[in-house]
């Protein structure tokens, strides 16, 4: 089955609102918002792209500035071969069209060769960590915090409990989780 940008965003939006849902109360105001990628030349391009299309429409409904109540996005992108990469910062981007357009100019990490299959040291929940860390470093306790992490194909899927598992311990943290099945 082929996932369409809307459909991944729908997937998105969903794991939001289901985060909502439960006992803890939702924020709707100020928040910090983190897209973890996996960005490997494991991902087919067309997939890539759609990825970052699916970002990008995301970030239309978002309320962006240098108001208190806005939202501050970042990315870290991971592959299995090197540190994950924070590539751009926290609320270092404050204009949605600078924004979607550093997200358009995101590349994916080399990692075809034979040697990333045998050295496969990193993981995604090494590049969750790195997200957590700038949470707890760069963002404010009045601020929600928002992980979206976007994974390629199935492999990852034990880990999505242990990355689930975050949001139990942080009441102001909400996580979505999005597996793009190659096609």
């Amino acid at each position: 089955m082929i996932l369409s940008c809307k459909q991944i965003l729908f997937i998105v939006i969903l794991s939001e609102t289901f985060s909502c849902a439960t006992s803890r109360p939702c924020d709707l105001g100020a928040s910090d918002l983190l897209f973890v990628i996996q960005s490997s030349f494991d991902i087919d391009k067309y997939d890539f792209d759609d990825v970052k299309l699916l970002i990008q429409a995301y970030l239309e409904d978002l309320n962006f500035g240098d108001q208190e109540t806005s939202t501050r996005v970042g990315v870290i992108l991971f592959d299995r071969v090197r540190e994950p990469e924070y590539r751009i910062r926290l609320g270092e981007i404050k204009h949605i069209r600078k924004l979607q357009k550093a997200i358009k100019s995101i590349s994916r990490l080399p990692c075809g060769y034979w040697w990333c299959q045998i050295k496969a040291e990193q993981n995604v929940a090494q590049a969750v960590d790195v997200a957590v860390k700038v949470f707890a470093n760069e963002s404010s306790p009045e601020r929600m915090k928002k992980l979206v992490v976007i994974l390629n194909g199935k492999q990852y899927l034990p880990t999505i409990r242990e990355i689930t598992a975050l949001s139990y311990r942080d009441p102001l943290l909400r996580v979505a989780q999005v597996l793009v099945v190659p096609g």
